[in-house]
């Protein structure tokens, strides 16, 4: 699309209703009858699914240029219609709790955009669909790559229940302590550990996070930690719940 303005002369919007829903319920049914919480991942959000149809330059580009922006606002109208009715229906035939958006803000030194462009161009239709989950009893997390700690505000201000982020480019430490008062939750772990630790000094290291955190909104999240580290997380923090000592 090489101008938001006429994107309809480029693209149209497909329509849920040609999907074959009854198919999709028969074949996740097994798989969604668990314990534990049910996510429904969707790819992509209205910034990453702009860039697919102009790439970064252009796609950030049409959401500062005054002659594209209808345009624009046109098309991420629709796309949230479109996820909404997804969401709708996929809530209708699976037990859905949570709805994960993947739509990265952001790149290894900042966002690709101000707040004042996020807050106005993309959190009326990210909020649209965040209060479409709220009202089904459905959670919603953002998954957005990039140094974002800029864009927490528009986060907040779209109703974002979490945000899962990249932690070697955002201080989550700093941010879970900014935002302590904003029912925002961030998803991390403890920085830098390291290889051949004992048992005990990770056992003592997730007792430390826990405390460290106990009155901030955070969860649990990371890759490769280890086995004993996130039993231990989920141990403190169960206690500290329930009034205990630890």
């Amino acid at each position: 699309v090489p101008d938001m303005s006429c994107w309809e002369q480029y693209i149209s919007i497909p329509d849920p209703d040609d999907l074959d829903w009854e198919a999709c319920k028969r074949e996740n049914e097994v798989y969604c009858n668990s314990d534990k919480l049910v996510q429904l991942g969707i790819l992509s959000g209205w910034w990453e699914r702009l860039i697919s149809l102009m790439d970064v330059e252009n796609a950030a580009v049409a959401l500062i240029d005054e002659e594209q922006q209808e345009g624009v606002h046109r098309f991420f109208d629709l796309h949230t219609n479109l996820l909404i009715g997804y969401v709708d229906r996929m809530s209708n035939i699976l037990p859905i709790d949570n709805v994960l958006v993947h739509d990265d803000w952001g790149h290894q030194n900042g966002p690709f955009f101000s707040p004042d462009v996020c807050c106005e161009m993309i959190v009326p239709y990210l909020k649209r669909l965040i209060d479409f989950c709220h009202s089904k009893g459905i959670s919603f997390e953002l998954h957005s790559c990039g140094r974002n700690e800029t864009n927490v505000p528009c986060m907040i201000e779209a109703g974002v229940d979490m945000w899962g982020g990249q932690q070697e480019l955002n201080d989550f430490e700093k941010l879970a302590e900014q935002y302590k008062d904003s029912p925002i939750v961030f998803a991390f772990s403890p920085d830098h550990i390291p290889e051949g630790v004992s048992d005990g000094e990770l056992r003592e290291t997730a007792r430390q996070w826990v405390l460290r955190h106990k009155d901030h909104h955070v969860a649990f999240c990371g890759k490769d930690i280890p086995a004993v580290l996130k039993a231990a997380v989920y141990e403190f923090s169960r206690k500290l719940y329930a009034g205990e000592e630890i």
